[in-house]
């Protein structure tokens, strides 16, 4: 099996690059989108080398990874103390927690709770945290490999869609 540190690495850059396709009602339905996503993407193609088969598990309002990642994915997390208490709990068993909220609507309370964890040496397990945009969702990005563009090409098709709404106001200008 691959070093566990990189290979949290890898599960953590994987679910950077992953965008819900919409907005869901319900936490359950990004869960079963991000595992789906993660099934495919880390099983066998591993952005640090080839992998073993990965085994990737529903659990709680989570995903464990081989037993030895944890996912917490949250709709949206309001209740920093309830949250606070889920994580606590899930890091006694788990050296690896990576923690995903899709939707928060209090960016603040999310970034707090976040420095709360980041770079807290007391814990024996490393955090980390992936907040996705709503802006994103439906967005498909064109790669997933290091290295790129870590919006996998987005930031092209924006940069070309405001040259072409340039080039058509400067033709429109030429016309007038």
């Amino acid at each position: 099996m691959l070093n566990n540190q990189k290979f949290f690495r890898d599960v953590v850059e994987r679910t950077n690059y992953w965008h819900p396709s919409e907005e869901h009602e319900q936490a359950s339905d990004f869960l079963k989108e991000l595992e789906e996503y993660l099934g495919r993407h880390l099983n066998g193609k591993s952005l640090i080398g080839d992998s073993d088969e990965i085994s990737i598990e529903k659990k709680d309002s989570g995903l464990e990874i081989d037993e030895k990642i944890y996912i917490l994915l949250e709709k949206n997390f309001s209740n920093q103390k309830e949250a606070s208490k889920t994580i606590e709990n899930k890091i006694k068993d788990f050296n690896y927690m990576l923690v995903v909220s899709c939707g928060v609507k209090d960016v603040e309370k999310w970034r707090e709770l976040e420095k709360k964890y980041i770079g807290t040496r007391k814990r024996k397990a490393q955090l980390d945290f992936v907040w996705k945009s709503p802006e994103l969702y439906g967005v498909e990005r064109k790669s997933d490999t290091r290295g790129e563009d870590p919006l996998g090409g987005l930031m092209d098709e924006i940069n070309e869609g405001v040259k072409n709404n340039s080039d058509e106001e400067t033709e429109e200008e030429n016309i007038n």
